[in-house]
This record gives C-alpha cells, sequence and structure tokens, in this order.
C-alpha cells in the first residue's frame, strides 16, 4: 500500500499560499515609468489603494481574553485528545443502513482512486484554512484593503473558531471510538500490519474533522465578508465559493472510505455552528455594515447529502 504523509501535502498548499504572498507584499523596484508623473495608469491595478479601505466596525467586539481563554480550551482538549488516544471500543464494522446504503453507491472499487480522493480533502482542507489566514486575513485586509487592524482581529477569530472546532472534534471522535469504513477490509483487503490498519487513527470516523474544519471556515469567512464588507455588493460570493468547498470535501472523504455519511453531516453541522456562532459574538447576531451599522439578516441552515445548504436573505 502506498501511504503519502499529510504533513507534506499542507506543506505544499501552505508554501504556496505563502509565496504568494510574498510575491504580494515584496517591494517593486523603481523604474522610468514609475517616475513619468504622465504614465497612463493600468486598467487594473494590483496593491494598497486599489481596494476601499474597511475599518474594524466600532460596534462589534474586538478579541479578548474570554477568546483567548476559549482558544486555549480548544487547542488543549485537541491535545489530549491526541495524546490519550481513541476509545477503540465504540461501533465497529459497519454504519447505520443509510450509512451502508451511501457507501455501497459511492465508494470506488479501485484502492488508488479512494488515495486520490484521501488527498483531495487533504488539499481542499489545507487550502480552506491556508486562505482564510493568509488570502484573506494578510492579504486582502492586512496589505489590499490598507488595515492591519482588521487583518490582526480576522485572523485571531479564525484561529479561535479553528481551535473549538478541532478540540470539539478530536474529542467527539476519540470518545466514540467509531471505527472508519475501511477498517472491515483489514486483514483482507488491505494488509492487517499497514499502517492504515495498525494507527489508531483508524477509530476515529465519527465525527470528520476533515468535515468540520472546512465548514467551520467556509462560515467564519463567509462572516466577515458579510460583517466588514469586503466584498461590497456581493458578500454571498465568498460564502457560495467556501461552502461548495466544504461540501467536496466531505463527499472526498466519504469517496475515500474514511468516513461514513452521518460523520460528514455531524461534522458540517458542528463546523457550520461554530464557524457562524464566534463572529456573531464579535460582529453581532445581524448584519454589520461597514461603518457598523447593523441590519438584520435572516439565515437558514439545512442538512443536505454530503454537507449542509446555507440560505439567507441580506
Amino acid at each position: 500500500m502506498r501511504f503519502r504523509p499529510r504533513t507534506l501535502r499542507f506543506a505544499h498548499v501552505l508554501a504556496a499560499w505563502l509565496a504568494l504572498a510574498y510575491a504580494a507584499l515584496a517591494p517593486r523596484p523603481a523604474c522610468a515609468e514609475d517616475s513619468d508623473p504622465k504614465a497612463e495608469e493600468p486598467a487594473i491595478r494590483l496593491g494598497p489603494g486599489a481596494l476601499p479601505a474597511v475599518e474594524y466596525p466600532k460596534t462589534a467586539v474586538r478579541f479578548g481574553v474570554v477568546d483567548a481563554v476559549l482558544s486555549g480550551l480548544g487547542a488543549s482538549m485537541a491535545l489530549g485528545a491526541t495524546i490519550a488516544g481513541p476509545a477503540g471500543d465504540g461501533p465497529h464494522g459497519t454504519g447505520t443502513p443509510f450509512d451502508e446504503s451511501v457507501r455501497t453507491a459511492l465508494l470506488p472499487s479501485s484502492f488508488d482512486v479512494q488515495l486520490l480522493f484521501r488527498d483531495t480533502s487533504d488539499a481542499l482542507l489545507g487550502v480552506a484554512l491556508s486562505y482564510a489566514f493568509i488570502g484573506d486575513a494578510l492579504i486582502h485586509a492586512s496589505w489590499l484593503r490598507k488595515s492591519a487592524d482588521v487583518g490582526i482581529q480576522m485572523a485571531l477569530i479564525d484561529s479561535e473558531v479553528t481551535l473549538l472546532t478541532l478540540g470539539v472534534s478530536q474529542l467527539t471522535a476519540n470518545a466514540v471510538g467509531r471505527e472508519r469504513p475501511f477498517g472491515r477490509t483489514c486483514g483482507s483487503e488491505l494488509d492487517p500490519d499497514s499502517a492504515q490498519c495498525t494507527w489508531n487513527d483508524r477509530y476515529l470516523s465519527f465525527f470528520s474533522t476533515h468535515t468540520s474544519l472546512t465548514f467551520a471556515m467556509a462560515a467564519v469567512t463567509c462572516a466577515h465578508h458579510n460583517a466588514l464588507g469586503l466584498s461590497g455588493r456581493h458578500p454571498w460570493i465568498p460564502c457560495a465559493v467556501g461552502f461548495t468547498a466544504a461540501a467536496a470535501t466531505a463527499f472526498s472523504r466519504i469517496m475515500a472510505d474514511q468516513h461514513y455519511a452521518t460523520d460528514v453531516l455531524t461534522g458540517a453541522a458542528v463546523g457550520t455552528l461554530i464557524g457562524f456562532a464566534v463572529p456573531a459574538v464579535h460582529y453581532g447576531f445581524g448584519r454589520f455594515r461597514p461603518g457598523g451599522s447593523a441590519s438584520p439578516t435572516h439565515v437558514v441552515v439545512l442538512p443536505t447529502f454530503g454537507g449542509v445548504s446555507v440560505t439567507g436573505v441580506w
């Protein structure tokens, strides 16, 4: 069997974002055209000043001691769960009838294809996390929108969401100790001595951490763009893109035989809840327009196959 280290895949995604950040932030050498006042302005400009500046709403709550405590609690739960390991005595062998019907319908027969979907889910998670911190907080808010203050607050809120989601997910998965779907094939299709069959990770199926984190990042990014006006009149665009990527992650986890349908549906619900709840405490439970004036928003989150659907009126 071939196993590719996840750390390496995450590193590739992070390195790509760092290279993009460096290319955007690095000072550019002066040229003759820069000093010519008659030089024609380019049709499309990138860089500070290309987009209007943003400010953190005066009515919004800044990241504080309570947030730091909650972030530390989430980190402690995740670390403690990792050290303790899964219970290992939870539901083994098969899932619910619904889980089994979905697995039968979707699972690829080729193990190589399953690995491809596993790699895809890892890459999507890496992109979701790195975009929130590097793409949105660093490049978009801090540089393009000329507001390091907004970028720092966004990154801190993102960190709180990430750590709380990770802590709740890891602690629940360890306590339940549900065997992943592929576990039933250990000793038949899979070598029982392979890493996939001997690692504790085999018993961390419920609920899906990949799914909960990607949905949490989609929700918190959606909240930032609605509260801060980062997308102007089209805040639905980052919302739609984020939740589409999160749903693709959930689908990939099932196709990779890493999770049952109930694992990803639960992960989607928990991640979406935390991802919207934390920024709602900071920005308010209504939508804040740039400048701090609030107008109500109505959002409905409904579970669907492979994820959730989010509809609302802004």
